[in-house]
């Protein structure tokens, strides 16, 4: 993330679907596959308490791969998986960084 911290892709997305609210964020799991819930999962239980700042620096991120607040749950989705390229969340292991 900005400011300095750095923050993988996965635990990105974590964050960002804890703060879209629990039941967006859970209609966002219920759409992706086995691969992709164990891989989110994994990240949720390793999230620490971000700041305001942080927080809204991974808002800022995902508004820039351009998510709304009106979007379904399939059209976050897709935006999530920008931050893989348009692929699945963790596709074999790998934790890019942006």
């Amino acid at each position: 993330m900005q400011g300095g911290i750095a923050v993988t892709a996965i635990k990105k997305v974590a964050v960002f679907l804890t703060l879209i609210g629990p039941e967006k964020g859970k209609s966002v799991i219920d759409l992706m596959d086995t691969g992709e819930i164990k891989t989110v999962v994994a990240a949720f239980q390793t999230l620490a308490e971000l700041s305001p700042s942080e927080q809204q620096s991974v808002r800022d991120e995902f508004a820039g791969l351009g998510y709304r607040d009106d979007m379904n749950p399939d059209e976050t989705l897709s935006v999530i998986r920008r931050l893989f390229h348009g692929s699945r969340i963790g596709g074999s292991k790998n934790f890019w960084r942006r």
